[in-house]
């Protein structure tokens, strides 16, 4: 009897969500288990707009807007709301902790902007943080998923994986075990070749 059907791509985007939001603002929004967050939602408006836009042979929405153009601004807007909010709470906790370390690295990047001369403005550290929330979202999800379907659809790959993903590496040695691991290794690229887009993040999914 066939098991039941479970949604990669879901899953895999409400995990990167969950993982990048704990990475840069500390902040644990758990859609993995409480369902699709309201930023998830925009990110997923956001990625596909871009993808066209970057492909399109006019640019037709700086003329006149679809109305995906007019839920691209919306979306944005919510994400730059979103993002600024997160902002505002680590500035709150910055300065009624000044000398702490920074505890994410949104903190870190505040601390970097606020150094003299650092050239690092406002709007970088909020470029930054929206990259690392896209990039989350898309690429490291679309790669999760075609990673649980090769291995869903091969139990004997499974089980050569299963004693590597069982052991605890030492602090920054993941990447360097994957190289020397041969199943490992081929595990990798043959999900690269599933999903080519996902290449360049190769190195820091392993």
């Amino acid at each position: 009897m066939p098991g039941p059907t479970l949604m990669c791509c879901r899953i895999s985007r409400a995990l990167t969500v969950d993982t990048t939001a704990t990475l840069v603002f500390g902040k644990d929004v758990n859609t993995l288990e409480s369902g699709e967050d309201a930023i998830q939602r925009h990110l997923g408006v956001i990625f596909p707009v871009f993808g066209y836009r970057i492909n399109a042979v006019l640019p037709y929405w700086r003329y006149f807007k679809l109305p995906r153009d007019h839920q691209l601004d919306r979306s944005l807007k919510a994400v730059r709301s979103f993002v600024e909010e997160m902002i505002g709470h680590a500035r709150e906790h910055m300065r009624r902790a000044p000398g702490e370390k920074p505890r994410n690295l949104l903190e870190a990047m505040l601390a970097l902007r606020d150094e003299p001369n650092s050239g690092f403005s406002d709007d970088d550290v909020y470029a930054n943080v929206v990259t690392l929330l896209l990039a989350g979202e898309d690429t490291t999800a679309h790669s999760l998923a075609w990673a649980m379907y090769i291995l869903a659809a091969k139990p004997e790959l499974q089980s050569q994986l299963q004693p590597f993903g069982a052991q605890r590496p030492r602090r920054g040695t993941r990447s360097n075990a994957v190289h020397r691991h041969g199943q490992a290794r081929s595990f990798r690229r043959r999900r690269i070749r599933s999903d080519p887009h996902a290449d360049r993040g190769a190195d820091h999914l392993s």
